[in-house]
């Protein structure tokens, strides 16, 4: 699948790109939306274009994601607010360290136990059969 985690300020995410359990290149998780928000995103890669559409355009259909549909993803605005994007596409506030995906839980302790995004995303490579490729990060504040 993938791990995408939060820690003050900076986004990370691994590139694995996956078809099923095989390896079948890189793709960049996190992009910048339109109105200055940067969002890192885990599950299918089909369903992050479809929601990054209309994260950019509110005129558009809200898209329907099917119940097997895997997503998830983080949300940081301009003004620092932090907001999960769950399956569902509804926004919850986010207060401290965040992870997901198949590797969620593990980025998550490597944060808890003084690790940086970055390094926890590093960690879950190690650990996690389903995250893997270059680290990408930002720093969004």
């Amino acid at each position: 699948m993938t791990t995408i985690a939060y820690k003050n300020g900076t986004l990370a995410a691994d590139s694995l790109l996956t078809q099923g359990t095989t390896r079948v290149g890189s793709f960049n998780k996190i992009e910048k939306l339109e109105d200055g928000s940067y969002i890192a995103m885990a599950g299918s890669v089909e369903v992050f274009e479809e929601v990054l559409l209309w994260l950019n355009d509110r005129t558009l259909p809200k898209p329907v994601l099917e119940e097997d549909d895997t997503f998830s993803a983080l949300i940081v605005s301009p003004d620092k607010t932090v907001r999960e994007l769950s399956n569902s596409l509804r926004f919850f506030k986010v207060v401290g360290n965040w992870a997901a995906g198949s590797g969620g839980l593990i980025a998550l302790t490597a944060m808890h136990l003084g690790k940086t995004a970055r390094q926890a995303i590093e960690v879950a490579i190690e650990l996690d059969v389903g995250t893997g490729g270059k680290i990408n990060s930002v720093k969004v504040f």
